[in-house]
């Protein structure tokens, strides 16, 4: 078997030319060249490795021309692969990154607007809690029993109806909830119960004084 292959040449084989290499890819026939080296054994025989193959073997390389190029171009083609696996892999690094920052950026956004909405809940609140505080009315002086009670009511009438009938009125002037809560901290030192029931002085009886005084118009007895 070996003696009929031994006026083989590569020009005789019909790949032989897309196979072959000229001065200018010279590199890369080197390159191929080294990939695997053929065994002392392989090198004796002279035949290709190659399952089915009957050429013999490029040089000392243990495979013949053609299938040494196939083997070099599979390697290439699997870096290529692996090169492009691994661009793959960074793109796809890189987009969930992008992702990330957009989703992060996203949750700024509505946590931005929800804290907004919530300065903006706030501050209606206490604009709304400002103007209940200053909304006009009455305060009124009342005699219940043995206690004094100070109140507000912007439906003076209505709301003095609400109390025993034997309840007496000892003065009533304009006011608003702020100035209630600002005579109610006058009176401190006589409180009873709750915030606006207070035992009687000679304080609460002066200043009731005052009032009829400064408010004729709505104190006529």
């Amino acid at each position: 078997m070996i003696e009929s292959h031994k006026d083989w040449s590569p020009e005789h084989h019909p790949s032989a030319k897309l196979y072959s290499f000229s001065k200018h890819n010279y590199d890369k026939e080197i390159l191929y060249k080294s990939l695997v080296r053929a065994s002392e054994r392989t090198r004796t025989v002279g035949f290709c490795t190659a399952e089915k193959c009957s050429n013999k073997i490029w040089e000392d390389t243990p495979l013949c021309k053609e299938h040494a190029y196939d083997m070099w171009k599979k390697v290439e083609v699997s870096k290529e692969i692996d090169a492009a696996y691994a661009e793959y892999e960074y793109q796809e690094y890189i987009d969930r990154a992008e992702q990330r920052y957009e989703d992060a950026l996203e949750k700024q956004r509505l946590d931005d607007a929800a804290l907004k909405a919530e300065w903006q809940r706030k501050a209606e609140a206490e604009e709304q809690l400002w103007n209940s505080k200053r909304r006009p009315g009455h305060i009124y002086y009342l005699q219940v029993g043995k206690l004094v009670k100070i109140g507000f009511s912007s439906y003076l009438d209505e709301r003095l109806r609400a109390y025993p009938p034997d309840s007496q009125v000892l003065a009533t002037h304009p006011g608003t909830p702020e100035l209630e809560q600002h005579i109610h901290r006058k009176f401190f030192n006589h409180p009873s119960h709750g915030r606006e029931w207070f035992t009687p002085s000679t304080e609460i009886d002066q200043h009731i004084q005052e009032v009829r005084e400064q408010f004729p118009q709505h104190n006529k007895i």
